[in-house]
């Protein structure tokens, strides 16, 4: 089982929410700002491309796929 504060869950989820409209272009990664130890980054995932992929670089991060949470394009 893992363990998780509400804020620690809502931080990756506010993470992912900023990157969903990244996504919705042509990009299919995304981070905050430089790629360092500790940071959150994101990737397009999925067969519809309509999943965002969160992990953070770090060794006790278990990454989470947020699912169709990505407009399919039209």
């Amino acid at each position: 089982m893992k363990l998780i504060t509400p804020e620690d869950y809502n931080a990756v989820l506010a993470f992912a929410e900023r990157a969903k409209p990244q996504f919705e272009g042509v990009k299919n990664t995304y981070t905050d700002g430089d790629i360092k130890a500790g940071c959150f980054f994101a990737v397009k995932f999925g067969v519809g491309d309509d999943c965002i992929l969160v992990f953070k670089l770090a060794y006790d991060f278990e990454p989470i796929n947020f699912t169709h949470m990505i407009s399919r394009a039209k």
